[in-house]
């Protein structure tokens, strides 16, 4: 489970880093916090998507990952509400559907993991809308 958590996480930034709406934020800090949470550093990762998230406080890419730092934290409840405002943004975004998927099956939510899974199977686009 930890093996597919990560390489979920690295297919998630590697989709999310050829998008026009991350085209606009520091290439160099992003690749940072990618590199972070791969090697499971979350809190290096939070602290710059904290940076990050000042400047571009509705970019869903950065809102995916910081939830994604957080869930790695165990800290779950405030890793939903950045899933939520990045859901909010870009709803059919299959990575970050899937990503959330993956936070209820830590929570043990499986009914809403199984749904999140198949929104995420049924969307369209493969990562955040610009």
């Amino acid at each position: 489970m930890r093996f597919l958590r990560y390489s979920i996480i690295l297919v998630f930034a590697l989709l999310c880093m050829a998008l026009p709406s991350s085209a606009q934020l520091p290439s160099s800090a992003v690749h940072e916090a990618i590199a972070d949470l791969n090697e499971q550093k979350f809190q290096d990762a939070e602290a710059i998507l904290k940076d990050l998230l000042r400047d571009h406080p509705h970019d869903p890419t950065l809102l995916g990952f910081m939830a994604v730092a957080l869930d790695g934290e165990k800290r779950y409840a405030e890793a939903e509400t950045y899933f939520s405002q990045a859901i909010k943004l870009s709803p059919d975004s299959a990575p970050l559907l899937n990503n959330l998927g993956t936070h209820y099956l830590a929570i043990g939510d499986r009914e809403r993991a199984r749904r999140a899974y198949l929104s995420a199977w049924g969307s369209r686009t493969i990562g955040p809308k610009p």
